[in-house]
């Protein structure tokens, strides 16, 4: 969760780069040759509008069930890492490929990690693989998974 003085400054930022990939996703005159580039540059530019309007449900701690950023991003990651395992069509594509399947699987691994981190948010019980239910933190031994954050926020 981001402090509230936060909130809104990085609400704005984050809708301003959503819209921008939005209306480049839809833009008619973007350049792109052939079917196979604009399919992929379409899709990516749907995937970073996810990612915008998931992050932004995440500094406002909508509490969006964890399993929904499993099941949207999951493909998304699977996606980008086929695309940087295939032969790249210009130098760096690769990199940048690389760095949203990373992007991408961050968000499948968030999306399982108990309340002390990004993980169930707004309250939501944790989910999915890294739950820990009944068990307690090694290195807080006193604190068990879903229990809220013990500091202030920042």
């Amino acid at each position: 969760m981001v402090s509230p003085a936060l909130q809104w400054p990085v609400t704005l930022a984050l809708v301003a780069v959503t819209a921008f990939h939005g209306f480049r996703m839809l833009d008619p005159t973007a350049r792109r040759t052939g079917p196979g580039p604009a399919v992929r540059f379409r899709v990516s530019g749907a995937v970073h509008v996810l990612m915008g309007v998931a992050i932004t449900a995440m500094v406002w701690a909508l509490g969006v069930p964890p399993v929904v950023w499993l099941v949207l991003f999951a493909p998304a990651g699977a996606w980008y890492a086929m695309l940087t395992a295939r032969r790249p069509s210009r130098p760096g594509s690769r990199a940048v490929t690389g760095y949203f399947a990373l992007a991408s699987g961050a968000m499948v691994w968030m999306s399982g990690l108990p309340g002390d981190h990004a993980g169930p948010h707004g309250g939501v019980a944790p989910v999915g693989w890294w739950s820990g239910a009944g068990q307690t933190s090694p290195a807080r031994p006193h604190r068990r998974a879903g229990d809220p954050p013990a500091w202030p926020l920042v």
